[in-house]
């Protein structure tokens, strides 16, 4: 999918060029998009700017993006809105939207959602091929379980006649005026049909959803990622009461509370390399000061919290409730 996509963004950028001028009919098949593109040109006509911001939060806020595109230039409003000449950005993430509001509102098994009307779209598969080139790669019609293995590049084509654009390069030939004249002379067939099929678009329906994906969460993995968010500074800062409370406690529950936190970070999902090491380096040092501090021996945190628990436990049944590990090591 990901060369698809780059070979189209080739030849819109061979067919229009760096710096491409809008066509002048795009208010009859799209009045917001009209706006949209009008304010983002040179002239960013004051009475389009109301309609643009707002398609603008949708395209960047309301619509999935992967995890690192607010990171990126055009990735947030703030930064978008000062770029020079943004038109191909904006024509990139508008023929998003388009395939978003398309694909996303249709079931698994509606024809529509196949990218290819003879072979399908992109399925997973427990099975490859190593022996060829296109052996990782399967697809599948909705209205068929099995996966096929891909044997050749023309799988990938999007089929021409669809009610959405999924051609990138049509997409733009909707939106900008052809920057070379004599270029359908010398083009393959596949492209002249796309430049010869946007010279009429269909009419598009801006749709308001946020169509941002969302992994499936429980309710205990939401309240993690929420405590995530929670600024460093009001995590460090502690109560003096709570710091003082703290001090009273025996040497083994000071270690039992911090092995306990760092058993719970270790179980979260998606844990950065970075966050990974640093969570590991931090679990060996609390090993090596407990080892010495008790002279143990423990490889791994699970051991020591199960001994303590071991250990509070047969204090609770011997009624001595108030009984400390230091105490019972004595």
């Amino acid at each position: 999918m990901y060369y698809w996509v780059c070979y189209e963004c080739v030849k819109m950028l061979n067919v229009f060029g760096i710096q491409p001028t809008i066509r002048s009919d795009i208010s009859n098949w799209s009045s917001e998009l009209d706006s949209l593109f009008k304010y983002f040109s040179n002239t960013q006509e004051e009475e389009h700017k109301d309609a643009a911001i707002r398609l603008l939060d949708i395209l960047l806020n309301r619509t999935a993006h992967s995890s690192y595109f607010n990171k990126l230039y055009f990735g947030r409003q703030q930064k978008f809105v000062h770029i020079d000449k943004p038109i191909l950005y904006l024509v990139i993430l508008t023929w998003l939207r388009q395939l978003q509001q398309h694909f996303f509102n249709l079931p698994e098994t509606d024809i529509k959602r196949d990218w290819n009307k003879k072979f399908g779209r992109y399925c997973g598969t427990s099975s490859a091929n190593k022996d060829k080139i296109l052996g990782y790669i399967h697809m599948s019609k909705a209205t068929s379980d099995k996966p096929h293995l891909v044997n050749s590049f023309d799988w990938f084509v999007p089929s021409k006649s669809s009610c959405c654009i999924t051609s990138l390069l049509q997409w733009s030939a909707q939106i900008l005026n052809q920057d070379i004249p004599d270029l359908s002379k010398n083009t393959d067939d596949d492209t002249k049909k796309r430049l010869y099929l946007a010279q009429e678009p269909p009419k598009f329906a801006w749709s308001n959803d946020d169509l941002r994906k969302r992994t499936e969460k429980s309710q205990q993995e939401e309240e993690e990622e929420l405590s995530d968010s929670i600024t460093p500074e009001k995590t460090n800062t502690l109560s003096e009461d709570k710091v003082n409370e703290v001090a009273q406690l025996s040497l083994n529950a000071k270690f039992k509370a911090i092995a306990t936190a760092l058993t719970a970070s270790a179980e979260k999902k998606n844990l950065g390399k970075r966050k990974h090491e640093d969570l590991e380096y931090g679990t060996c040092c609390l090993l090596s000061v407990i080892n010495g501090n008790n002279d143990t021996n423990y490889n791994n945190l699970e051991d020591f919290l199960n001994e303590e628990q071991t250990l509070e436990n047969e204090g609770e049944n011997t009624g001595s409730e108030d009984l400390t590990s230091d105490d019972i090591d004595k």
